[in-house]
């Protein structure tokens, strides 16, 4: 089975360089695959093909590769890996770390998630709250151990304070961001709004 999966374009924002995405209409089709017939998508829009669905798209509780690579075209988040794995500021316009166990991020003025709603400090503080929440009951829970506590310092500021000095956080920097209030993986199949360069419009199996 081939599942293919439609996006549109969101709402023009950068990507991990901090440069506007091109809209452009991509087709990815596994080799020796086809889609059943389905409608030409409008000019903008990106299609592909996929081996199997993504188990969840919602980043706070995806962990397969499809839903990776799928996530990375509807979420940004604040830190992003570039080409030679060096992880550099997405969301984040710039970060420090005044000491080993805190780490400070300044916010881009200009992200907004899909629904057009400006993306704020409160939505990375509750992204990351809300895994750590044992009731979400998200696998990504663990990673997120040595996080003792989040502080929204204003809007557009947010503050990683670490219960002990862990180098490899930095990794954790990379879920993608929701907006606050979100509901969790059990009240709702649709996924959250993102920030990132397109939407997910459909998703066909065939």
């Amino acid at each position: 089975m081939i599942v293919g999966l439609i996006f549109s374009p969101g709402l023009g924002l950068f990507n991990r360089h901090g440069i506007i995405y091109p809209f452009l209409a991509v087709s990815f089709l596994l080799a020796g695959c086809r889609f059943s017939p389905t409608p030409e998508p409008p000019a903008n829009y990106l299609v592909v093909g996929i081996e199997s669905n993504p188990l969840q798209l919602d980043p706070r509780y995806s962990t397969d590769a499809n839903a990776a690579r799928i996530g990375g075209l509807i979420y940004n988040s604040l830190l992003r890996a570039d080409e030679r794995m060096r992880l550099q500021p997405e969301l984040a316009e710039r970060w420090t770390a005044p000491d080993d166990r805190t780490y400070l991020f300044d916010l881009r003025r200009d992200a907004k998630f899909h629904d057009g709603k400006a993306l704020t400090a409160e939505d990375v503080r509750y992204t990351y709250a809300s895994i750590l929440d044992p009731k979400s009951r998200s696998p990504k829970r663990g990673m997120l151990k040595p996080l003792d506590g989040i502080d929204v310092l204003g809007t557009h500021r947010v503050r990683f304070r670490l219960s002990a000095p862990h180098a490899p956080f930095l990794e954790q920097f990379t879920i993608g961001i929701v907006p606050a209030g979100s509901p969790g993986v059990d009240a709702s199949a649709k996924p959250p709004p993102g920030s990132g360069p397109f939407m997910l419009e459909a998703i066909d199996s065939g």
